[in-house]
């Protein structure tokens, strides 16, 4: 019985930081078959490689916690290779762990005891006609991984060999979870051969982690600001990743992500900049990052007297006693696999009512 072992590393990813001022010009949110398949069985093994900041000299906070070894307890595993079918007559010419329809069906890595699994019995792991005793030794395996993909998508399109998975980020920041992709492609003879029955999946962050921030603007450093409600509005939360270039494409649907709620221990702001984190104030550095599909963000144009213009931050504010709602103008270029800090400077050069009028004038 030949044994694989898997080895689990995680990118780091790198990180963009976007600063801010006490200038009032600085006001608002900145950014940066009909036969049974044969398998050799798998065994596998996991290792990381330790998550980089390069922002650490700041303290952070996550919306949702960004995924290590010691937070992952499954992934879903596929397989695809050319089997020299002909498509000119009918046949898909890739083989690959699936409904025959061109969607793959997941295997799952479980990790339990200490170690990482993959079915049970033998009967799952690298398929015996994609070995070199079957086939020679050019038959090269791809091995897609992916953690925390949601809506139950398994891997679709493989009958075209170019596989992607339906994305959808969830709305509600609490309930969020970090997306990590890998691949690796071999032959039989080079695992055994060159990587000691060994293969690395090396994942990467899919998605952009934002990280929120908020100050009182200087010029209203006199006026009692508290926040009770904030939503992030008018950006992109479905789209297709393809694995095999790790591109996102057909991103669409407007989202609102609830960043803040609440309404009876409202945030009281100051001058110096505190992080927002999610349904409470609870001070975990583990969970204040929003994670996004990476995408080119238009902001709201005030001027234009219509919300759907671009992108904003809605607020319900308590100022000096009064409710009062106000929108702030978001944008930016959010990179895949990037943390980004959004600083808002709350002030009356940025918050606006619906129509666009500045609300804070004296």
């Amino acid at each position: 019985m030949r044994i694989l072992k898997f080895f689990f590393c995680a990118l780091a990813a790198t990180c963009m930081l976007a600063c801010s001022s006490d200038d009032e010009n600085e006001e608002g949110a900145q950014t940066p078959t009909d036969k049974t398949p044969k398998y050799i069985p798998l065994n596998i093994e996991v290792t990381e490689n330790p998550f980089t900041d390069t922002a650490a000299a700041k303290t952070g906070k996550k919306k949702a916690p960004i995924t290590f070894l010691s937070t992952l307890n499954t992934f879903n595993l596929y397989y695809m290779y050319e089997n020299g079918l002909s498509e000119d007559e009918g046949e898909i010419p890739y083989s690959f762990n699936g409904d025959g329809y061109g969607n793959g069906n997941a295997w799952i890595a479980t990790h339990t005891n200490g170690k990482w699994n993959v079915g049970s019995d033998g009967h799952l792991g690298w398929p015996q006609d994609a070995t070199h005793i079957d086939l020679g030794d050019d038959v090269r395996v791809t091995w897609y991984a992916y953690a925390n993909g949601n809506n139950n998508s398994n891997l679709r399109g493989m009958h075209t060999g170019d596989p992607y998975v339906n994305f959808t980020a969830d709305e509600l920041s609490t309930a969020q979870k970090d997306f990590l992709v890998s691949k690796c492609i071999l032959t039989h003879k080079e695992y055994e051969k060159e990587y000691n029955s060994t293969i690395y999946f090396h994942f990467d962050h899919a998605c952009s982690a934002l990280r929120f921030n908020i100050k009182k603007a200087d010029n209203v450093s006199t006026k009692q600001i508290s926040v009770k409600e904030l939503r992030l509005c008018n950006v992109k939360k479905t789209g297709r990743f393809y694995m095999n270039n790790y591109e996102w494409k057909n991103i669409e649907e407007n989202a609102t992500y609830t960043l803040l709620s609440q309404d009876n221990h409202p945030m009281t702001l100051t001058g110096e900049y505190r992080t927002i984190f999610a349904g409470t104030l609870n001070e975990n550095p583990e969970e204040a990052y929003l994670f996004m599909i990476p995408q080119d963000v238009t902001p709201w144009d005030p001027t234009s007297k219509t919300l759907s213009s671009g992108a904003y931050l809605r607020m319900l504010l308590d100022i000096g006693g009064s409710e009062i709602t106000g929108y702030v103008p978001f944008g930016g270029k959010f990179w895949q696999g990037y943390k980004h800090e959004v600083n808002i400077n709350l002030g009356k050069n940025t918050l606006y009512d619906s129509d666009g009028t500045k609300i804070i004038k004296e």
